[in-house]
C-alpha cells in the first residue's frame, strides 16, 4: 500500500468517525469529478438541483482541492438516514451502506495498477454578445479643431477558445467583432466614415491563484477607432490596427449556490505602430466590469454584466480619449472533462 494511500484512507477514517450515524460512501472511478457524483449519484429529490456538490464537499473535509480527486478515493455522500431512506435506492448505484464498509481496514485501492491522477484537463468555449455606447473626444495636432461623438448604437460578438490545462493555469484565445456607429457631429460638420466594423483577436495566460482569484497577461490586437482632419466642417473617423499588452484579473465576491456574484478588472498598453498615416503612441487604458454567473450545470454557464472602459488614444495626427459602457451575456461551455491516471508499467 502506498504512503498516499494510507494517509487518504485514515483521513476518512477519521471523518467517518466523527459522523453521527452511518456514512454513505462513493468509490471514485475513472472519469470522475465532484460535480458528475453529485449529479449522477445523487437525486435531485435529496438536497434539491445545486445542493448536492455543496453538501459533498462540506462531508469530505479531507479533500484538500475539489478538483483533485483520485481514482479509488471514497468520498462521503451523506450520513443523514431519514433523509436517504426517502430517496430510491436507484440513485445510489455502488454505495457503501455503513461507516465499516466506508473505510475497508485501509486496504488498497480496487485497482492496484494506478500510479498517480493527474489534474483534470478540459476546453472550455464562450460566446459573448455585447451592446456598447460610445463617446470619443479629438483634438487635430495640426488645426487645433476638437470634436466630441457619440455612438448611435454598437453591438459585438466574441468568442474565445480555452485550455484548461489543470486546476491552476489555462491558455485562452479570442477573436471579437465589434459594430461602430457613431452620429453626426453635434457642432455641425459633416462625418465620414462614421459606420466602422472593427475586430481584435489575442492569447492570453491565466492562473488561479485561489479559489476565488484569477489573474491573466497575454498579447492582443484591436482595431480602434481614430479622429483626424478636424475642422468647422469635415470630421473623418479611421479605424487602426494596434497591439497592445494585456492584463486582467477577476475576483469572486460571493457566492450563493448556483449564483457567483463577481468584478473584474482590466488594463492594456497599446504598443507604437505606424497605419493609415498615423504613427500611435504607448497609450494606456483601464476598465472594470461586474458580472452575476450561473452554474447552470457541470458544463454550462451563463454569465451577465456590466462593463466600462476608458482608453486615451494619442497619435501624431489627433490626441483623442474613448470612453465605452456596455452590458454582456457570456456563455460557457465546457467539455472533456476528465481524470487523467497514469498506469503503472
Amino acid at each position: 500500500m502506498s504512503f498516499h494511500s494510507f494517509i487518504s484512507n485514515l483521513k476518512l477514517a477519521i471523518v467517518v468517525s466523527s459522523i453521527s450515524g452511518a456514512a454513505w460512501a462513493y468509490v471514485v472511478k475513472s472519469g470522475d469529478t465532484l460535480s458528475t457524483i453529485a449529479a449522477k449519484q445523487i437525486s435531485k429529490k435529496v438536497y434539491g438541483k445545486s445542493g448536492s456538490l455543496k453538501k459533498i464537499i462540506a462531508l469530505n473535509p479531507q479533500i484538500k482541492n475539489p478538483d483533485f480527486i483520485k481514482l479509488g478515493d471514497q468520498v462521503i455522500v451523506s450520513n443523514d438516514q431519514s433523509i436517504l431512506a426517502k430517496a430510491e435506492t436507484k440513485f445510489f448505484p455502488q454505495v457503501l451502506r455503513s461507516p465499516a464498509e466506508a473505510v475497508p481496514a485501509l486496504s488498497e485501492p480496487e485497482t492496484s495498477s494506478i500510479k498517480e491522477a493527474t489534474p483534470q484537463g478540459y476546453y472550455l468555449f464562450s460566446i459573448e454578445p455585447e451592446f456598447i455606447s460610445t463617446k470619443l473626444q479629438g483634438t487635430d495636432s495640426s488645426t487645433g479643431a476638437s470634436a466630441n461623438l457619440v455612438s448611435k448604437s454598437n453591438y459585438g460578438l466574441r468568442t474565445s477558445y480555452s485550455q484548461v490545462w489543470n486546476s491552476k493555469f489555462q491558455t485562452k484565445f479570442f477573436f471579437g467583432l465589434t459594430k461602430l456607429s457613431i452620429k453626426e457631429p453635434s457642432s455641425g460638420g459633416t462625418l465620414s466614415n462614421a459606420d466602422q466594423t472593427m475586430y481584435s483577436y489575442g492569447a492570453t495566460l491565466q492562473f488561479k491563484l485561489s479559489e476565488n482569484f484569477i489573474i491573466g497577461s497575454g498579447l492582443g490586437v484591436t482595431q480602434r477607432p481614430y479622429l483626424r482632419a478636424i475642422s468647422s466642417t469635415l470630421v473623418a473617423l479611421d479605424a487602426t490596427s494596434v497591439p497592445s499588452a494585456l492584463i486582467d484579473a477577476s475576483y469572486n465576491l460571493l457566492k450563493v449556490t448556483p449564483f457567483t456574484l463577481g468584478a473584474a478588472f482590466h488594463t492594456s498598453l497599446d504598443l507604437p505602430v505606424s497605419e493609415n498615416a498615423y504613427s500611435t503612441k504607448l497609450n494606456p487604458s483601464y476598465g472594470a466590469s461586474i458580472y452575476v454567473r450561473h452554474d447552470v450545470n457541470p458544463s454550462f454557464q451563463t454569465e451577465l454584466g456590466l462593463r466600462g472602459l476608458y482608453q486615451i488614444e494619442n497619435t501624431t495626427i489627433v490626441d483623442q480619449s474613448q470612453t465605452d459602457y456596455g452590458i454582456y451575456l457570456m456563455l460557457h461551455y465546457s467539455f472533456g472533462k476528465t481524470s487523467k491516471v497514469e498506469q503503472k508499467k
